[in-house]
């Protein structure tokens, strides 16, 4: 990997300690190739062990990807996407590569007003990696970035009311502390797919910093050497 890295003019000492993606143009990609969206939701899972793979071979600490915005729940499609969901975080459960590289898996959002069946699931997946410290994968399901912030204000409020806080000492490190990421580092690059022109509000107070590349590409057609030119921007900008 470090030959390669050489060959592709990357710094490994540059390298980003936590990478964001926003998966985005899977439903396009499926009338493109014209293919059942089910087909399309099991393909980008696969896609995004890839990405994971990637993350671990270079070393890099930290993938969050946002998976499942809150206002998706309202689309017909969510059923599908939702059985496919179901499927894939019951196959991390089990999978080799979670376990043999120590990943810890965490998710962001409101996934616990979910069906029970992806409730269930996504428990089980958190239970089996809890001990895990090596590698960390955040998933974002029913999430929204403006949400993420409420609920740190809200956490705050509660503080002080509790007398733990003093109000006139609140900062922003208080915030990031309040946040689902509060563990984590800032994201250093994020990786927009899909149609989408913005950050879709992913992640919006990690991100202040991070280089943000925009694919031009559908999820499914973002490869390896997509994922190198990211890495690439990442490091002029």
């Amino acid at each position: 990997m470090l030959d390669r890295l050489r060959e592709l003019r990357l710094d490994k000492g540059k390298l980003p300690k936590h990478i964001g993606i926003v998966i985005g143009g899977n439903q396009l990609w499926a009338e493109e190739e014209s293919v059942e969206k089910d087909v399309a939701f099991r393909k980008s899972f696969t896609h995004l062990m890839d990405s994971l793979d990637m993350c671990i071979q270079l070393n890099i600490p930290i993938l969050t990807v946002h998976l499942l915005s809150e206002k998706m729940r309202d689309s017909p499609e969510f059923p599908d996407f939702m059985n496919t969901l179901i499927e894939f975080l019951d196959k991390l459960h089990d999978s080799k590569m979670i376990h043999t590289n120590q990943v810890k898996i965490s998710i962001f959002g409101k996934w616990y007003k979910l069906p029970d069946r992806m409730v269930n699931s996504i428990k089980s997946v958190l239970n089996k990696t809890a001990g895990y410290d090596k590698l960390f994968l955040n998933l974002c399901i029913n999430y929204d970035g403006q949400d993420e912030i409420v609920d740190a204000c809200r956490l705050i409020g509660k503080q002080i009311s509790m007398g733990r806080i003093d109000p006139d000492l609140v900062n922003r490190q208080t915030i990031k502390e309040n946040l689902y990421t509060a563990s984590f580092l800032p994201v250093g690059l994020l990786i927009v797919t899909g149609p989408y022109k913005s950050n879709e509000g992913f992640l919006l107070w990690d991100t202040k910093h991070a280089a943000i590349y925009f694919a031009k590409k559908n999820w499914l057609e973002f490869q390896r050497q997509d994922f190198f030119e990211a890495l690439r921007f990442h490091q002029r900008a």
